[in-house]
């Protein structure tokens, strides 16, 4: 990486943006829930990296590092992480942020800030957004667990106990804004807040993705025609959410019925976590943001 620079953040964390390399038609990629900007970067010497890549192509390659991504304020991720990295971009580069690529909340957070601010001033030159698997009509608690509920009787007692919304500790609050009942995303999908109409949208979905299905991430033809959206495209792609989606449904579960169960049940949804990950042939798909097939479905639109 070139250059990297600090955003403050009033919560106390800092955000970072990283120069990934030069060119004209400056691209800013944002992550997801619980994770960074290394999810853009090569694994190891030989593995794919979208970063890269678009360096490759000839564009401005920018890396933002949001500054809570586990307990941050959507909103505040949004007007300040995202908003300040195309400040930032303008002022180094001398351009105006012309596409955004964003992963899963990532989408989130761009869409709420477009949703807020509109495209003028920073984002007036904003001319392509990019989503991969984004949770465009938020999260189901309960989803993930439906897929198994034939597997252990223990599933349909948490999927009932899930579905009475309990009232529980708010450890992790961007996750929790992200859910179907959110307020952030009923705001995003209210008609007067909806895809920007000269935006050009291009939406990538994962076909083995159980933390965000395709009914979440999908819109559909009424939605874009209520919209006026000229210019959108969307496609399923053989790819999952992450590399470590296990361990990140295990973290938004557990907590939600750690005093509800028993240590011994409690292994026993590990189990069947695993074993319905096993049947749904979910490892052996990249994660969205590693699959080459979806990278040249959308990466060749842009214009360096």
């Amino acid at each position: 990486m070139i250059n990297e620079y600090d955003i403050p953040s009033e919560q106390g964390r800092m955000a970072k943006l990283f120069h990934h390399g030069e060119g004209k038609h400056q691209v800013l990629l944002v992550h997801g829930f619980n994770s960074s900007e290394k999810i853009w970067l090569p694994h190891d010497s030989n593995g794919f990296s979208v970063a890269n890549e678009l360096v490759d192509m000839g564009f401005g390659c920018w890396l933002l590092r949001l500054s809570d991504p586990v307990n941050g304020d959507i909103e505040q991720l949004a007007l300040n992480d995202l908003f300040a990295a195309c400040k930032i971009i303008h002022s180094e580069a001398g351009e105006k942020v012309r596409t955004i690529v964003a992963h899963s909340m990532g989408g989130v957070i761009t869409r709420l800030l477009i949703s807020r601010v509109g495209r003028k001033g920073l984002l007036k030159e904003l001319k392509n957004v990019v989503f991969l698997a984004v949770p465009n009509h938020g999260v189901s608690m309960t989803y993930f667990l439906k897929q198994a509920e034939t597997m252990d009787e223990l599933v349909p007692k948490i999927i009932s106990m899930l579905e009475e919304k309990t009232p529980i500790t708010i450890s992790n609050r961007a996750y929790f804004q992200l859910l179907e009942i959110s307020p952030i995303i009923k705001y995003i999908n209210d008609k007067k807040h909806f895809l920007h109409p000269k935006i050009c949208w291009y939406n990538a979905i994962a076909s083995k993705d159980v933390i965000v299905p395709k009914e979440s991430a999908s819109f559909n033809e009424e939605e874009i025609k209520a919209g006026k959206i000229k210019c959108f495209d969307q496609r399923i792609f053989r790819a999952t959410h992450m590399y470590n989606s296990l361990q990140l449904l295990d973290q938004f579960i557990s907590p939600v019925v750690a005093t509800h169960i028993s240590r011994s049940q409690s292994r026993v949804l590990k189990e069947v976590l695993q074993r319905t990950m096993n049947i749904l042939d979910y490892v052996v798909a990249p994660p969205i943001y590693k699959s080459k097939e979806c990278f040249k479905w959308w990466a060749p639109r842009l214009e360096p």
